[in-house]
């Protein structure tokens, strides 16, 4: 039990001793610190079990082992091929006792290796202006039991954080028309949403109404804008309606981590000015494909259409986990109307109650929406209360087995 008001490392006078030094220096290089990352679970073991995994780091040659370390170790008995210890018995003689070998689970041992590899620590997220450093898909891993149905003991699931807005080219009015704007004004609007985006740090956005540099966007690449200041190194942009210096509508997708297997389409005749969607693999063996779409406001008939170009599209696509979310100008979750054929189309599913994201501020209508397919888990749905363009962000954190 420790003193009150005594510090490990220092002497009953808050002085250190020889022995406390001595201790001190032996647990730190015994005991393995994760400096500054964070543990995804805390697996407790035996002492005799830490003892255990503490002699397979010296094994390894992770670091050295002085005189004192080894005479702490023949102490305890944990090192192998040592000496019995003897006991004596009530006449007086000595007789030898098997040694008493502390084994740890081997859950204990596995949890203790899984949580030193790179692949299994969050990334750590940049800072506004500060794009990460473009590298391999890098998901939050927890090692735990799989609360879905049929998959039991430890598995690796794994956590990806999406975000789909409608930005309005910048113009959150009833006719967005950004080149109107002053230069000042309009850069100030794509700011605040970079900062929503900075603040939410999900994995992957979707933009819908979203701009290259042009006449009608007032000659600003808003995408590369928004882009760079919410910390995005990773793009993907597809024109819908371009004619060159002039327009260059359409959608996108920003990410964290490279992007594989990229494409982009418009809807040809039902296209309605810029209404299409891009699509791309999140690089990595695990990584789903995330689809940013935006489907036609003023038609029924067409809205179906678009969405049978869509299906077609994914189905020539190597099967993933799928994410398709953005603008789908239809609130319908059952029935015939676009986002229930999709559905029923693609194996996905969504939320039935979600809030109404347009119009901005007083939302009726929920026509943004994140549609996933039955391999992955909502854990949360919202849209945000942010009034950075005429419709409400839509975010999602979502789970899926990762082997």
């Amino acid at each position: 039990m420790q003193r009150r008001g005594h510090q490990p490392g220092l002497g009953p006078r808050g002085r250190a001793g020889p022995g406390d030094a001595q201790e001190q220096g032996l647990r730190e290089r015994l005991l393995p610190v994760h400096q500054g990352q964070p543990r995804q679970r805390e697996h407790r073991a035996p002492v005799g079990g830490i003892a255990l995994l503490c002699l397979q780091g010296l094994a390894t040659g992770s670091f050295q082992v002085t005189r004192l370390e080894q005479r702490f170790v023949a102490r305890n008995r944990i090192q192998d091929g040592h000496s019995p210890r003897k006991m004596r018995t009530p006449q007086g003689n000595a007789r030898e006792v098997p040694p008493r070998r502390a084994t740890p689970s081997p859950g204990s041992i596995r949890a203790h290796q899984a949580s030193r590899q790179p692949d299994n620590l969050p990334p750590a997220l940049p800072g506004a202006g500060l794009p990460s450093p473009p590298g391999p898909l890098s998901f939050t891993v927890v090692q735990r039991a799989c609360p879905r149905a049929g998959l039991r003991g430890p598995t690796r699931c794994v956590r990806l954080k999406v975000l789909t807005l409608n930005v309005a080219h910048g113009a959150p009015f009833a006719v967005p028309m950004p080149f109107l704007r002053r230069r000042s004004a309009l850069l100030g609007t794509l700011d605040r949403v970079a900062a929503l985006l900075s603040r939410e740090a999900a994995d992957v956005v979707a933009l819908q109404e979203a701009d290259r540099s042009s006449l009608f966007s007032g000659r600003v690449d808003q995408v590369a804008r928004i882009a760079e200041q919410a910390g995005y190194p990773h793009v993907h942009h597809g024109v819908h309606s371009g004619v060159p210096g002039l327009f260059a509508q359409g959608t996108a997708l920003l990410c964290r981590h490279p992007l594989e297997s990229r494409d982009t389409a418009h809807f040809g005749r039902d296209r309605r000015v810029d209404k299409g969607f891009v699509v791309a693999t999140l690089k990595g063996e695990r990584g789903p494909e995330v689809v940013s779409l935006h489907l036609d406001p003023f038609s029924a008939a067409v809205r179906q259409r678009q969405v049978d170009l869509l299906i077609h599209a994914l189905r020539q696509r190597p099967e993933r986990p799928r994410v398709v979310m953005g603008d789908f100008n239809a609130e319908d979750v059952e029935g015939d109307g676009p986002v229930a054929r999709l559905c029923a189309a693609l194996g996905l599913h969504t939320p039935a109650g979600g809030e109404p994201t347009y119009p901005v501020p007083k939302a009726r209508q929920r026509l943004d929406q994140v549609l996933i397919s039955h391999a992955l888990r909502f854990t949360r749905y919202e849209r945000l209360p942010d009034t950075v363009s005429d419709h409400h962000a839509v975010v999602a954190e979502l789970t899926f087995s990762g082997g």
